[in-house]
């Protein structure tokens, strides 16, 4: 069987049904934002569930995203919890996947819709 000390996860779904999703699974969801360099204004939510204790789910979101998280925070105020602990090596896991998948994306974009 596979160990693995952490595991980092993109969420690529809708906000709202991701998060829905885990609160059908777990009693509690912990998040903490993230702030990203990049060339547009972007967060980074890490999300936590306590149920799943090496898995990290990340979400890139622009600053609409704060809207969408102030939502599902009304709507789920007792299970949706900030203040997520993020130990500095997952910190630091995290800050390198997702500087590698902006540049990514952004190499993508610069060789436009033939290459994709």
């Amino acid at each position: 069987m596979l160990e693995l000390d952490s595991v980092l996860v993109l969420v690529d779904l809708p906000l709202r049904l991701q998060v829905e999703a885990w609160l059908d699974i777990s009693p509690t969801v912990r998040f903490r934002v993230l702030g990203l360099e990049a060339p547009v204004p972007l967060n980074l939510t890490v999300f936590h569930l306590d149920d799943l204790p090496s898995c990290w789910f990340l979400s890139v979101r622009g600053e609409e995203g704060f809207a969408e998280l102030a939502q599902l925070i009304d709507r789920h105020e007792d299970r949706l919890l900030h203040g997520l602990d993020v130990p500095d090596a997952v910190v630091s896991s995290i800050t390198g996947a997702v500087r590698w998948i902006l540049a990514t994306w952004r190499r993508v974009d610069e060789l436009g819709p033939d290459v994709a």
